[in-house]
């Protein structure tokens, strides 16, 4: 609506100077009495202004009232806002299974503390039990890693999991110190009451060995490699070591069991160094039989020994890109038929001839026709690895020399010899001998060819079970099948048969017998109820 001015004359009368565009009549004011029905004229103020108009008035003069005040608010100066602080990256929590991380200095009222709670006059059981607490209490244990504990204290004899009716009271929670939490929370102990044949108890403490080196090996060489290869057995070794090797860095800095601080030193060996013997007992069960005991296999044992009095055909009709070595892995890989006769023969001649040494044997194997060499015996037996004799450089620099000049440079891998003993792998199973009743000195070493490269992959102490074939000259063996490969280190610990075990449950339903095969089992309805209920 465009401004307008109202003017009041001398004579009452109003005159109203408006817009070119409104009339008189749009601001005329007045008022109608609703019983007469007669308009009242407009009343004049003193001023001589009508009530309408003042209000009127009174209005616009609020309206620029505010007009003025925010225009005063705008000439203010306004306040910058402060910009914010950019937050820096969030501190990592510590787990305590770092790399580079080591347990802080004790201070002297936590010695003086531990010094009392690991005395050594205080029995071993409670004091590794005081100990274990406190370390999960101080460590970040993620699933993995906890299971990965779990399994280990119970190859120590130790219960790891929730005490049977241990409730919570919140009271005695607010009253408890920490200590105290720490105990009612724990799930890591030692059993007290009745005596379980499944864990230690020290009321029979005769039945048990304080071995924190013969629990490493058990756990590592047989649990790991056996339940436990979610990723490839090396990896979870090393993580399985690592985490252990804490622990007891751990029991070590804290001067927990000072009597066995040797035998947790020999522990932690085991941890370092069995990441890489998985590893190559895994790459030696891969690789075995290889690529001259292949050769042996395949001429002895299938028949190629008679297609090496066939012609030779010619490069264009043999498989190409195929080798010995190509064939020195699983018999799921093995394919006889791809293999060439003649340069089998010439792998094994070759590499026999170059390990014997009496002259005279040689010459017997010269004067002999392959077709006249056979397999005699066949053993399947256990080995354990005494020793490894490797070529060296010189010698093979000779042998490649003479392969070249019969056209074989190339496709005949070096050698080397390894020295193996009979032995047994102990499985617990109850009709065969136990290691304490195998005497391994009335068994004499054997030697067998192998490939170089696998040569140093074989560490002394490992254990491999073997098909061996011996053939009908001068007692000579080669490999035929390998069925196991076991770590330096291989312990079968008597808890680990124990895993799965449960205390027996009386059962008062009858056994069968000839008059009633099915007693028990008539109705299906209380079979099911008495399962439940035992």
């Amino acid at each position: 609506m465009a401004d307008q001015t109202v003017t009041p004359s001398l004579d009452g009368s109003q005159e109203a100077a408006m817009d070119s565009t409104n009339t008189s009549e749009d601001f005329q004011v007045h008022s109608t009495d609703s019983k007469s029905g007669q308009t009242e004229p407009p009343s004049i103020n003193a001023d001589g202004a009508t009530d309408a108009v003042a209000d009127h008035d009174s209005g616009v003069e609020d309206v620029t009232d505010d007009v003025k005040d925010l225009a005063l608010e705008d000439d203010k100066p306004k306040k910058k806002k402060k910009p914010r602080k950019k937050t820096g990256k969030k501190r990592r929590h510590i787990t305590g299974f770092e790399e580079n991380f080591c347990d802080p200095p004790v201070t002297p009222a936590e010695a003086s503390e531990e010094k009392q709670l690991y005395a050594p006059q205080i029995p071993f059981a409670e004091r590794i039990e005081e100990c274990i607490q406190r370390y999960r209490q101080k460590r970040k244990v993620h699933q993995r890693n906890a299971h990965i504990f779990d399994r280990y204290f119970f190859f120590g004899g130790i219960q790891s999991g929730p005490r049977q009716f241990g409730g919570m009271d919140a009271d005695a929670i607010r009253e408890a110190t920490t200590d105290e939490i720490r105990q009612m929370t724990a799930t890591d102990f030692i059993q007290s009451g009745a005596s379980g044949a499944k864990y230690y108890h020290p009321k029979d403490a005769e039945d048990w060995v304080v071995d924190f080196e013969g629990v490493v090996k058990g756990f590592l060489s047989r649990y790991i490699p056996e339940c436990m290869t979610q990723v490839d057995p090396e990896t979870d070794a090393r993580e399985a070591g690592r985490l252990i090797s804490n622990f007891l860095n751990y029991v070590l800095h804290h001067d927990v069991c000072p009597e066995y601080t040797a035998n947790i030193k020999a522990a932690q060996a085991i941890c370092e160094i069995a990441p890489d013997e998985l590893r190559d007992t895994y790459d030696l069960y891969a690789s075995l039989p290889d690529s001259f005991n292949t050769a042996a296999r395949f001429l002895f044992c299938d028949g190629g020994i008679l297609k090496t009095y066939e012609p030779e055909k010619p490069a264009s009709e043999t498989a190409k890109d195929k080798n010995a070595s190509e064939w020195s892995g699983y018999d799921m890989r093995y394919n006889p038929e791809e293999l060439d006769a003649h340069l089998q023969l010439a792998i094994f001649r070759f590499n026999l001839m170059d390990k014997i040494k009496d002259e005279t044997l040689k010459q017997t194997i010269i004067e002999t026709e392959p077709r006249e060499m056979r397999v005699v015996n066949t053993k399947t037996q256990a080995y354990k690895v005494i020793s490894t004799h490797r070529p060296g450089k010189a010698v093979k620099t000779y042998n490649e020399e003479m392969l070249k000049k019969q056209d074989l440079g190339g496709k005949i891998k070096p050698t080397g010899m390894v020295m193996l003993r009979p032995t047994l792998i102990d499985h617990a199973w109850s009709n065969l001998p136990r290691p304490e009743e195998f005497d391994e000195s009335d068994h004499p070493t054997e030697r067998f060819i192998l490939d170089d490269d696998l040569l140093p992959k074989l560490k002394a102490g490992m254990k491999m079970e073997l098909v061996v074939c011996e053939l009908n000259i001068g007692g000579f063996r080669f490999i035929k099948e390998c069925k196991e490969v076991r770590t330096s280190f291989d312990t079968l610990l008597p808890q680990s048969l124990m895993l799965n075990w449960k205390e027996p449950v009386l059962n008062e339903r009858p056994p069968p017998s000839v008059a009633q095969p099915n007693v028990g089992h008539e109705d299906p309805a209380k079979m099911a109820e008495d399962d439940l209920e035992g």
